[in-house]
C-alpha cells in the first residue's frame, strides 16, 4: 500500500505540474488576446477618424471611393474586434476551469487550496534558476582554478 500510495502520489502530483503548465498558458494567451484587442480597437478609431476628415474631401468621387473603402475596413475591424473577444471570452472560460482542476488535484494531493500559490511558487521557481545559474557560474570558476592548479604543478 505505501508503494500505491506514492505511485498516487507521483501521479497527482504529474498532475498538478500539468496543471499549473496549462493554466500559465492560458495566462499568457489572454495577455496576447487583450493586446490584439487592444490594437484592434486603435485601429478601428483610427480607421473612424479617416472616415471622418475624409468627409469634407472636395472631389465628390474620391470621397465616395475612401469612404466605402473605409467603411469596409471598419467592418472588418470590427469583425476582428468581435473575434478577440470571443476568443478572450473563451480562454477566461478556459483559465477559471483550470484553476477549479488546479484545485481539485491540489485537494486530492492532500494540499489546502491556500497552499497553492502560482505566483509564490513561479517567484520561488525564478529565484532557483537564478541560484542554478550562480552554482554553474562557481562551478566553471571552480573548474577553471582546478585546472589552472593542474598546469602549475
Amino acid at each position: 500500500t505505501s508503494l500505491q500510495v506514492q505511485q498516487e502520489k507521483g501521479q497527482l502530483e504529474k498532475e498538478l505540474k500539468e496543471a499549473r503548465e496549462s493554466l500559465e498558458k492560458l495566462k499568457e494567451d489572454q495577455v496576447r488576446v487583450v493586446e490584439e484587442h487592444r490594437r484592434a480597437e486603435e485601429r478601428v478609431k483610427e480607421v473612424e477618424s479617416d472616415l471622418a476628415d475624409m468627409t469634407s474631401h472636395s472631389n465628390h468621387k474620391q470621397k465616395i471611393h475612401q469612404h466605402l473603402k473605409l467603411k469596409g475596413e471598419r467592418e472588418a475591424l470590427k469583425e476582428e474586434v468581435g473575434k478577440v473577444n470571443e476568443e478572450k471570452r473563451r480562454l477566461e472560460k478556459m483559465l477559471a476551469r483550470m484553476k477549479d482542476e488546479l484545485k481539485r488535484v491540489a485537494k486530492k494531493a492532500g494540499l489546502a487550496p491556500g497552499e497553492v500559490d502560482l505566483d509564490e511558487e513561479e517567484k520561488l521557481k525564478r529565484e532557483l534558476e537564478a541560484k542554478d545559474f550562480e552554482l554553474e557560474c562557481m562551478t566553471k570558476q571552480l573548474q577553471s582554478l582546478t585546472h589552472n592548479i593542474i598546469l602549475v604543478a
